[in-house]
């Protein structure tokens, strides 16, 4: 039987989103062409199946434990998830942007060149301090969200942040000098038209969040996304984990003070 074409561009979308393996079940889906637009819309999609996912766990959580255990071990299974997605590149390019800026290197010409320092990497007082911080922050946020009813906005943190990611993947590739996407310049945009789509569902729940995560979101990749096409004249695969790392904090600040 003929799969549908979404399925092997939704694998596509997940080979360039997470590195977490495809099982191998799933791997007769593959397709060996994907299309280049039809992947790119898969890619907020990958965000909403990650976040049932894990909001499955939870709901099983919350009827086996007490609503602090069912809250805790949500944040766990939600923080293991954006760490182990993308390996800990993300929170390392972050460490190492802090240090480069700590030094008082320039990063305009630092961050083509970024490269991340891994979560086993990591030595000295203050390095260790900020990780610390920040995957505590993570847990925090994501054990309050759920306390509060408003674990969905998981959903909120990765369609919007796997958006963002997306729509920098047209730019060119500044190794390759091809886009990672190689999507008309046209066309690029419906990325975000499709993440402010999926974004009403979870503004049936937390309006306000929606409203306010979506607005910053689309300010963020589309200032992102200009300064680095007017900068470097392209991105790395590097900058854009750093970019969808800043925007999973950034989002998780705002699900803190509008749904938490």
């Amino acid at each position: 039987m003929k799969q549908p074409a979404f399925v092997g561009n939704l694998l596509a979308a997940w080979d360039l989103l997470l590195d977490i393996p495809i099982p191998n079940s799933w791997k007769r889906y593959e397709t060996a062409r994907p299309d280049p637009q039809l992947t790119l819309l898969a890619i907020p999609v990958i965000g909403v199946l990650s976040a049932v996912v894990i909001l499955v766990l939870g709901a099983a959580y919350g009827g086996i434990f007490t609503r602090n255990g069912a809250a805790l071990l949500f944040a766990l299974t939600a923080t293991l998830f954006l760490d182990a997605r993308d390996s800990g590149r993300g929170i390392g390019l972050l460490l190492t942007l802090l240090a480069l800026a700590g030094r008082k290197v320039p990063l305009v010409p630092a961050l083509p060149q970024l490269r991340p320092s891994g979560p086993g990497t990591v030595s000295g007082t203050v390095p260790m301090a900020v990780m610390v911080l920040l995957e505590m922050f993570k847990l925090g946020a994501f054990f309050l969200l759920y306390r509060h009813g408003a674990g969905c906005w998981l959903a909120g943190v990765l369609i919007l942040s796997f958006s963002i990611q997306g729509f920098l993947m047209g730019l060119p590739d500044l190794d390759t000098g091809r886009p990672f996407l190689e999507v008309a310049t046209a066309e690029q945009s419906r990325i975000m038209l499709v993440g402010i789509f999926l974004m009403l569902f979870v503004a049936l729940k937390l309006p306000l969040a929606a409203i306010a995560g979506t607005g910053c979101a689309v300010i963020f990749a589309w200032a992102v996304r200009n300064a680095a096409d007017r900068t470097y004249g392209g991105i790395s695969a590097e900058m854009i984990t750093l970019a969808g790392a800043a925007a999973e904090l950034g989002l998780l600040l705002v699900g803190f003070l509008f749904a938490a």
